[in-house]
Formats: structure tokens, C-alpha cells, sequence
């Protein structure tokens, strides 16, 4: 079909004035007419509708009855009412008045016919279209007097507000008991947590109390240790046979080895039960200042140390000096085999994220085994060549993820090891 035949066509199917004032359920009829193939016309109440009309007829008006201004009960009257008006069909459109009573006063109004919302699209256009073809009118003179129809009116709308009431009344109801079943629910849920704010509360006592005890009643016993080892060794003279020396000498190490252990756990506790104070912190110079230190216990190693400067972050200054510490003791410890030992403390960004990277040019691990890293007394390389507890990494971690961040490596065997730390700032 040519565009000017279309036209032609459109300009002569039927007019639909479409009355709601929704105008979500305006707009859904009329692209249902639209598609069709109807023209449309659209009003917001009754008041509007006679308006349109008194402009341009339409073939057929579709309304609803429950509108402000004028609703459909009292345009369909006057719409009946207007010699002009009355021959076009006049349909009702409702989602409210459904009952049998309300369809027969509306017929007793003079409608065409009464449709319910919601209905089947096809059913719907079945019966505009019958309207359009062959309109079924009902006239009633008495509904017509105006006595008869605000009385009859009036109890249409009084009985949908008595509906209407009932329905909030119900939904109030609903309201109410949910609002008590939450209050029920919060009640336990407050109950809960005083609960377990209580086992936190004895738990921590606990842990105060293991702590002391490692502090102090196993102290007690190694510090005896150590002195014996270090009285032995100095009674031993040449004459002392070697293997009693060697003796003494791995009873001094031993002890210890097991004195920095009991420090490192005592510092995961410690890390553990502390609250979060977090300010900004120069990174850079955070990071300088924890790589002199360490450097201040071997003075004759020759290490190139290349910290990016003005890097920042948010966090608890304590636990990050501790996290630097034990990530730059780490690249330290194991680049002690290289003659050319390079450490490197960079940033970059992933997927919007600032992310922290540490790495060493040192003996590096096999990728497969970094899901061990972390974890307490995890060691991927002999005691005899490195010595540690294995808690420094597992410190490290407890205090990145206490920052809300993540922790993780990169690693190959003999290549060196990149340590890796996020730590968001929201």
C-alpha cells in the first residue's frame, strides 16, 4: 500500500476518545486501539472528555469510572443526555466497579456495554468492534431524573468507599502484624547479639588471658634455657669435646627460634583484637623509614631499594607498619642468596582499584604452592636456609583483610616473588 492510500485509510478509521486518569492505563489502551488501526483521542476525567467531544465527535468513547472531577457515572449521564452525543456508543472500562450491580447501573445509564480491566486484548477489540459495527444502547428515563440517579449514585460510590475502607483497614492489619513480627524479629535479633557480643566479650578475656600466660608463665622457662645454653658454652674450653658445644649452641637457637615465635603469635593476637584507627598515610615515607630499620641489623648488605614516592593509602598507622615490616623482612630475607639483591615498591591500578605491589628479584616460589602463603606456620623453603615461624605473611593478611582488603602473590621459582595489597578506602 502506497503512503498516501495509508493515509487515506487512517484518516478514515474510527475516532476513539479514551477516558482515564491514569495515565499509565491511558496510554496502554491506547496503543492497544493504535495497533488496531484506530484513531485516538485521550481525556483525564469526564469534565475533559465532554470538552474533546464538543470539538471533535468521536465514533466511540471508552471510560473509566473512578475519576476526580467528573467520574465515569456522571459523564455517561450527561454524555446520554446530550442530543448530540447520545447515538455514539459509550463503553465503560473498569477495574473498581465489578460487581453485577454496578454493570447493571451502568447499563441502566444508558452504556453500550460494560468491560472489565484486565481482559483478554483480543476479546477486548472483538467487542469495540461490534460496538463500532452495531451499537447496543439502554436507555432508562428513570435513572435519567436526577433524584433517582445521585441517590442510586451515591450508593455506588458509598459502598466502593466502605469497600475501599475495608481493603485499607485489611492492609493496615497486615501492616500492623508485620510491624510485630519485626519487633518480634528485632527483639531476637537484639537478644542475639547481646549474646554473642557476650562470648566475644569472654572469648577476648580468654585470649587476654592466653596471652599473659605466653608472655610471661613460657618466657619463664626459656629465658632458663637460653642461660644454661650461654653458661655451657661459656664453661666449654678446647678441651671440651665439639659435639657438647654444638649441643649448647642449638638449645641457644632453639630457644630462640621459640622466643620470636611466641613474639609473632602474640603480635597476630594482638592485630586481631585491635580496633581500627584509620588516617591517612604517607606510604612512601612509611616505607623508608621500615627499610632502614632493617638495614640497621645487616649494615654490610648491598640492597637496591626503589620505593615509588607519594603513594598513599587510609588505614590503621600501626598495623600498616607492622604489614611493611613484615613484607619488606620478607623480600629481604629471601634475596639474601642474590649478589645484586633488588626490592621494589610500586603502585597500579586494577579495575579502579589502587593496588600496592612489593617485589624482589630473590629465590621466588612456585606459583602453585601461594594459596600456602598466608596461612600460620606455612613454610615453602627449608628452616636450615631461611629461618621464620611462618606467622609474619599470616599477619599480614589478618590485617589486610581487617582493612576490608585482599592480599595475594605472584611467584616463580628462582625469578623472584611479587607480594600484592589493596586496601579500599570507603
Amino acid at each position: 500500500m502506497s503512503p498516501s492510500a495509508a493515509k487515506a485509510k487512517l484518516s478514515h478509521a474510527p475516532m476513539i476518545l479514551v477516558v482515564d486518569d491514569l495515565e499509565v492505563n491511558r496510554k496502554i489502551r491506547c496503543a492497544v486501539l493504535k495497533n488496531a488501526g484506530y484513531r485516538i483521542q485521550e481525556a483525564r476525567d469526564g469534565a475533559e472528555a465532554l470538552q474533546v467531544a464538543a470539538k471533535s465527535l468521536p465514533d466511540l468513547v471508552l471510560s473509566d469510572i473512578l475519576m476526580p472531577v467528573m467520574d465515569g457515572f456522571e459523564l455517561c449521564r450527561a454524555w446520554k443526555s446530550d442530543a448530540r452525543l447520545q447515538s455514539v456508543p459509550f463503553v465503560f472500562y473498569s477495574a473498581t466497579y465489578t460487581e453485577p450491580k454496578d454493570q447493571e447501573f451502568a447499563l441502566r445509564l444508558g452504556a453500550d456495554a460494560f468491560l472489565r480491566k484486565g481482559a483478554d486484548n483480543g476479546e477486548f477489540l472483538t467487542e469495540i468492534a461490534r460496538l463500532l459495527d452495531a451499537p447496543t444502547h439502554h436507555p432508562d428515563s428513570e435513572v435519567r431524573d436526577e433524584g433517582v440517579f445521585y441517590r442510586e449514585h451515591s450508593e455506588r460510590v458509598v459502598r466502593k468507599l466502605e469497600d475501599k475502607l475495608s481493603e485499607l483497614e485489611r492492609a493496615n492489619k497486615d501492616i500492623r502484624d508485620r510491624e510485630e513480627q519485626l519487633q518480634a524479629a528485632k527483639r531476637q535479633l537484639e537478644q542475639r547479639v547481646a549474646e554473642r557480643t557476650a562470648e566475644l566479650v569472654a572469648t577476648n578475656k580468654e585470649l587476654e588471658s592466653f596471652a599473659y600466660t605466653v608472655s610471661h608463665d613460657l618466657r619463664a622457662p626459656l629465658r632458663l634455657i637460653n642461660a644454661l645454653s650461654h653458661d655451657m658454652l661459656e664453661s666449654f674450653d678446647e678441651k671440651t669435646q665439639p659435639q657438647l658445644a654444638e649441643n649448647a649452641a642449638s638449645i641457644q637457637r632453639a630457644a630462640s627460634r621459640m622466643n620470636r615465635l611466641i613474639d609473632e603469635l602474640l603480635q597476630l593476637s594482638r592485630v586481631t583484637r585491635r580496633v581500627l584507627k584509620r588516617e591517612r598515610i604517607d606510604l612512601s615515607r612509611m616505607a623508608h623509614e621500615v627499610v632502614e630499620e632493617l638495614l640497621l641489623s645487616t649494615p654490610k648488605r648491598k640492597v637496591k631499594v626503589d620505593i615509588e614516592e607519594g603513594l598513599t593509602t587510609i588505614a590503621d598507622k600501626e598495623l600498616l607498619h607492622i604489614v611493611l615490616s613484615n613484607l619488606f623482612d620478607n623480600a629481604l630475607k629471601y634475596t639474601r642468596l642474590e649478589p645484586h639483591a633488588r626490592i621494589t615498591l610500586r603502585q597500579r591500578n586494577e579495575h579502579g582499584q589502587t593496588v600496592f605491589t612489593l617485589s624482589d628479584n630473590g629465590v621466588g616460589f612456585d606459583q602453585r604452592d601461594s594459596n600456602k602463603l598466608f596461612k600460620p606456620f606455612q613454610r615453602l623453603h627449608p628452616q636450615e636456609q631461611f629461618d621464620g615461624a611462618g606467622i609474619g605473611l599470616a599477619t599480614v593478611a589478618r590485617i589486610i583483610h581487617r582493612h576490608g582488603g585482599g592480599v595475594w602473590a605472584e611467584g616463580e621459582a628462582g625469578k623472584g616473588s611479587t607480594f600484592l595489597f589493596s586496601i579500599p578506602e570507603a
